[in-house]
């Protein structure tokens, strides 16, 4: 059906505002998908020369090479109309040659390269930038949208980069955008989709053929620690000539034989590799393409393999910010165009920020030189911030928490336990435990105490812990009852802090502090090599 609008009596802002919400309307529609056409056309006369066309179409019928087909015939009739001339098209060869080719795929080879090509993988690749990434995809989200575009002069020098290193430029973006989402993903083997133009090379005239055809298949990218650039782009090469032969496999046959649980998606998000110079061309004569996404982040690039080279990123407003994708652009900006000026060098030490960004993180934004106030103690400093934030949390270890409140509570009272023991200014104290809190509230209460800690290994040799206690003139240790049974620990006095604590929870819990700015607060042995 073909509806004709007359708006000539209206003037251009009132134009463009009914346009734009006709186009909202339009594909709030939908389709009747049980009567055809699954497409409309509307035509728009703005004026006695422009006439504006809204050709929507369901995507069952066509994909974008095939919009892109049909909106070049209808052009070429149209201009032969203008100027009176005959024009006869060639008849394309029908899309059910294609359904019969597809159903003959060998859908046993298909499952078990699958099955090898996501073995191990038990979850998506989920993005740190991911504000919600247990969102079941939600094909009524907000849709944000941001472009990037390279120079000319970088547009024009893929092609030899390509010729040079026998790579496609699909393999490149494939290369680029996994290394990225390794980065952003913190795990060096990743998994997103690939939408795939799925015209098999051998249907002869499959070119011009008009229909469904896309596929879209999961890509697995591993980032290698030890291997350069360029090596890892021909195996990133060969991988994606091997998956060619089993892109048409469907999507969710390929799910199911994969680890990922059942109702969670494969993939978080989506790479389109558009490489044609009549396709992009036509984008920026007037024409306007309007696409839904229903995956997290769908990343297209553009390119006219000449001087052309664009990147459009759809996301869900409501799992990632504008901020956020902006520089998710600008950092696949900065590892494509390293990627191509430094193919000798190790993947893993291809920096993910640009120089200017790497300079404001480490220099303009990291000016971290104070005034710090000399007088204050380890012990005041401590007391300072359980005073400001006492519930938060100060000390973990396992399941067991601590916070600024109980650590500065429990340090107070052992502290006036050793000083009921003998400790007074610079009294040197072992500390020999195992690694848990308490070893940060023993060595709290020493320098609140006024003494100095000696921190003791207990993995050390019992000589060598004697040695280090004889030595430094340490009168009291501070341990646990399970390392005392184990060792023969030469101390005039010994705590053990789990059996005692009965006793040590009857002091005081009120701030105590007998350290000085001046005193000796610890002693630490060494091997000769490291002083």
């Amino acid at each position: 059906p073909i509806e004709e609008l007359d708006w000539r009596h209206l003037d251009k802002e009132t134009q463009q505002q009914q346009l734009a919400d006709l186009c909202a309307a339009d594909r709030r529609r939908g389709f009747d998908l049980t009567a055809a056409p699954v497409m409309r056309l509307i035509l728009i006369r703005l004026d006695e020369t422009t006439t504006h066309q809204i050709w929507d179409a369901h995507h069952m019928v066509l994909d974008g090479l095939s919009a892109f087909i049909v909106t070049n015939e209808v052009m070429k009739i149209y201009e032969a109309l203008c100027v009176k001339r005959p024009f006869t098209l060639p008849q394309p060869r029908p899309f059910r040659d294609y359904v019969q080719w597809l159903n003959q795929v060998d859908l046993d080879q298909a499952k078990t390269y699958w099955q090898t090509q996501l073995a191990s993988f038990a979850h998506a690749t989920t993005l740190a930038i991911d504000q919600d990434p247990a969102q079941v995809n939600q094909p009524d989200a907000a849709q944000g949208e941001q472009l990037l575009d390279f120079s000319p002069d970088f547009a024009q020098s893929l092609q030899p980069f390509l010729r040079q290193h026998r790579i496609t430029f699909n393999t490149l973006i494939q290369a680029a955008w996994g290394l990225l989402l390794s980065v952003y993903s913190s795990n060096d083997d990743v998994l997103f989709g690939q939408t795939n133009h799925g015209r098999p090379v051998e249907l002869s005239g499959f070119a011009n053929m008009v229909g469904l055809f896309i596929t879209t298949t999961p890509v697995r990218i591993t980032v290698p620690t030890e291997m350069t650039v360029s090596d890892w782009l021909q195996q990133v090469q060969t991988a994606a000539v091997t998956q060619r032969r089993f892109e048409h496999t469907p999507l969710t046959q390929i799910q199911s034989w994969s680890d990922i649980p059942r109702g969670e998606p494969l993939f978080h998000t989506l790479l389109l590799v558009q490489s044609d110079p009549a396709f992009t061309a036509v984008q920026d004569e007037g024409s306007e393409r309007y696409e839904k996404t229903n995956y997290p982040i769908a990343l297209s690039v553009l390119t006219n393999e000449k001087d052309y080279l664009r990147v459009v990123l759809k996301y869900n407003k409501s799992r990632f910010s504008e901020t956020a994708v902006t520089q998710l652009l600008t950092h696949f900006r900065h590892l494509l165009q390293t990627l191509c000026a430094a193919p000798d060098r190790l993947v893993s030490h291809i920096p993910l920020l640009p120089p200017n960004e790497y300079t404001n993180m480490t220099t303009a934004w990291n000016q971290t030189a104070v005034n710090f106030d000399l007088s204050q103690t380890v012990p005041t400093l401590v007391h300072q911030q359980a005073v400001k934030t006492p519930g938060e949390t100060a000390v973990t270890f396992a399941d067991t928490r601590l916070t600024y409140r109980e650590l500065d509570k429990r340090s107070n009272q052992l502290a006036r336990y050793l000083q009921a023991a003998g400790v007074t200014a610079e009294t040197v104290v072992g500390v020999c435990l195992e690694r848990s809190p308490d070893m940060i509230v023993s060595l709290l209460a020493v320098l609140k105490a006024g003494g100095a800690y000696i921190p003791i290994d207990p993995d050390f040799p019992v000589n060598r812990i004697n040695l280090m206690l004889a030595d430094s003139g340490a009168p009291i240790l501070l341990t646990q009852t399970a390392l005392v049974a184990q060792m023969g620990f030469a101390a005039d006095r010994l705590i053990c802090i789990d059996a005692e604590w009965p006793q040590i929870n009857e002091e005081s819990d009120a701030f105590l502090s007998d350290a000085a700015p001046q005193q000796l607060a610890y002693i630490i042995y060494t091997s000769g090599s490291t002083g």
